[in-house]
């Protein structure tokens, strides 16, 4: 609702940069500071990237806003980057997990630059007095 009802321009802004933000954040805390529980929390992880992945791409596919579409697309994105945390450690063993990590952080950004393309592109579209909302409105 917020995506849809916001202006493009902040939408662009939120879309994107807290998606960063929050991979940089799941890094330092869960790999780096708590590490040694592993086991724990990535139990935990795998859910939440399970159902962020299935509930963002069932949810996103009916949309007919193009802006819900692109929010629903976030929370399914974020389930990717969640697989990219968790494949840095296996059974407990961080000995090599830089590649992982590498990986999942290249994805992160890749999707802000995608999320800032498909959003300029929304806002290109726009007309004086008209905001293209709809799917029906790039035919």
């Amino acid at each position: 609702d917020v995506y849809q009802g916001a202006p493009t321009a902040m939408t662009l802004f939120v879309g994107g940069g807290p998606k960063v933000a929050a991979f940089a954040w799941g890094l330092r805390f869960l790999v780096m500071g708590l590490l040694p529980l592993a086991q724990n929390w990535q139990t935990a992880l795998v859910i939440l990237a399970a159902l962020s992945l299935i509930g963002g791409n069932i949810t996103g596919i009916v949309q007919r806003n193009i802006k819900r579409m692109l929010a629903y697309s976030a929370i399914s994105n974020m389930g990717f980057v969640l697989l990219g945390l968790l494949a840095g450690i296996v059974k407990g063993d961080a000995s090599a997990p830089a590649n992982a990590y590498s990986s999942a952080m290249f994805y992160a950004i890749v999707y802000l630059i995608t999320t800032l393309g498909s959003f300029g592109v929304v806002m290109l579209l726009a007309r004086r007095d008209f905001e293209a909302e709809t799917i029906d409105d790039f035919k």
